[in-house]
């Protein structure tokens, strides 16, 4: 074997041994960004917990007027004509019940929860005033990415709960949820921010929050539901506030 051949044949062997060491370096890689990306969304989940915990009150006509307005209109023109009287509701993230108590006067009962034990007692007060009967509030620690329904319902209302639900199993028990509770056709009203462009994590000191792209939004729910209504309620440069009516499949 002459000098030439005899190189040509160690770079091959180098090359090959690079290229080998390159890819076990890149699949590591990839594995240490994957869990960098879980630590970050349990992080995130962790402050949106205590965030919600940490509130006392938390009434959207106060803090944020036009998104409330926005957001009722909504519920008016395009959620409560698809209601009937004898129809059974659930509501996760309830908070203080201001759109569930304007839900409340068009069905037959609903089931509200929320994780705020504060949010449920003052919610329970302003359903005493108005003089309204026919909704069951829940809270005291529950937590909707473990929890289970066992009960079937005719509608759903999630208003602003999937922006703090960052980690994706988590979000997808949640819809799994709500779908197996639902019959086919039943209508589920969703209103959260998205992020135009690439999804982003939001952790701050008092902040946990996701703002997802539309398309990854909307892959949430693609396998048990389909859009019936869309509408952009808000819209500044980063983020759009988006709100839309699905229906079981």
């Amino acid at each position: 074997m002459n000098l030439s051949a005899i190189i040509f044949f160690l770079l091959v062997m180098l090359y090959n041994t690079f290229k080998d060491n390159f890819k076990r370096l890149k699949k590591r890689t990839g594995k240490m960004k994957k869990s960098c990306k879980e630590i970050k969304e349990e992080l995130v989940m962790q402050r949106a917990k205590e965030m919600w915990l940490g509130i006392d009150t938390f009434y959207c006509a106060t803090s944020h007027p036009e998104r409330a307005k926005a957001i009722e209109s909504f519920l008016k023109n395009e959620f409560f004509p698809l209601l009937k009287k004898t129809d059974n509701v659930a509501e996760f993230a309830c908070a203080e019940g201001e759109y569930t108590l304007m839900v409340a006067p068009h069905v037959n009962k609903i089931d509200a929860f929320d994780l705020s034990e504060r949010f449920i007692l003052k919610a329970k007060k302003r359903m005493q005033e108005n003089g309204i009967t026919n909704v069951n509030f829940v809270g005291n620690g529950v937590d909707v990415t473990t929890f289970t329904i066992s009960e079937k319902y005719d509608a759903f209302v999630c208003l602003g709960l999937f922006s703090y639900i960052p980690e994706r199993k988590k979000a997808d028990h949640v819809v799994e949820q709500i779908a197996g509770s639902l019959s086919k056709g039943s209508p589920l009203v969703l209103n959260d921010k998205i992020w135009k462009g690439k999804t982003r994590l939001h952790l701050k000191k008092k902040l946990g929050a996701i703002s997802r792209s539309k398309e990854e939004y909307l892959s949430l729910f693609e396998k048990d539901f389909e859009v019936l209504k869309a509408v952009t309620l808000q819209e500044c440069d980063q983020f759009e506030g988006f709100a839309c009516i699905m229906v079981k499949k």
